[in-house]
């Protein structure tokens, strides 16, 4: 019998929060699924963890990649119809992948949605702003911004993968950032209200907090997606305008950091658009 969802949970290192996040999806009823923990070079035991404690868990191991890599590794083994993610420190809350099926069935034109989500820093709950909290529909305007959608919150038709490609592993961060962007250009987005999925963050390992401007990357993004003629028209002429307002405040910091060689070499780049 197959499965409707292959929850893929890539991680590196991270064997102190892999029991928080595992049982969180075990947790899960209403839904058949598979779990993939891609381990991406933890010489921490995370491997010996995992098939001495959820043997029910199929474990793929390689060299340190990055998550990009890991993510498509996983997808790679995957046997569902339908991809769900979630990071080695996050957590869902039961019915989860449930309830975003019953979403799927419920809108049959649609074929990723979301959830809602919890966020918590250094343990404490803390409020999203009101540009941070999740929409549905056609979210490309929002995503060229910042990252409309969160890892752990988004579930998948397999067929958007094959369409549009996985996760670009050229990005070390801000690779989800990129991935939106060719898949809200493309599609709209669903979302299943309540808060399925809790958000740890503060604890000096993610990558997002070891990048001093996660900016620069984003307007990498853009460039590369902007060469590849992506966007229809508007589409274009949305993504070229951030992508001009993003690079204009982070050359203004870079020079004032004195970093001319980066500056002359983003300006060289700008000009190819």
């Amino acid at each position: 019998m197959g499965v409707d969802v292959s929850v893929i949970l890539p991680t590196y290192n991270r064997v102190k929060f892999l029991k928080r996040s595992l049982d969180s999806v075990f947790l899960q009823k209403g839904a058949s699924f598979e779990v993939i923990v891609v381990d991406d070079g933890s010489d921490d035991g995370s491997m010996e963890f995992i098939k001495l404690n959820y043997p029910d868990v199929i474990c793929l191991w390689q060299k340190n990649k990055g998550v990009s890599s890991a993510r498509n590794l996983g997808i790679q083994h995957a046997k569902g119809k339908w991809l769900a993610f979630i990071d080695s420190d996050d957590e869902w809350l039961d019915g989860k992948l449930n309830a975003q099926l019953q979403h799927f069935k419920a809108n049959p034109g649609s074929q990723v949605n979301q959830t809602n989500e919890i966020w918590y820093r250094e343990g404490q709950r803390v409020n999203q702003r009101k540009h941070q909290l999740k929409k549905s529909g056609d979210l490309f305007g929002q995503s060229l911004k910042t990252c409309a959608i969160s890892p752990s919150t988004v579930m998948i038709h397999r067929a958007i993968i094959d369409d549009v490609g996985g996760f670009d592993e050229g990005f070390l961060v801000c690779e989800d950032y990129e991935l939106w962007l060719r898949i809200t250009a493309m599609y709209e987005v669903g979302l299943v209200i309540p808060a399925y999925s809790q958000r740890f963050s503060g604890h000096g390992d993610q990558l997002s907090e070891s990048v001093e401007v996660l900016d620069l990357f984003r307007i990498h993004a853009l460039l590369k997606l902007l060469k590849k003629d992506y966007f229809n028209k508007l589409q274009r002429e949305q993504a070229v305008q951030m992508l001009n307002l993003k690079a204009k405040i982070y050359l203004s910091g870079a020079e004032k950091r004195g970093k001319l060689v980066e500056v002359e070499s983003l300006n060289l780049l700008l000009k190819t658009i």
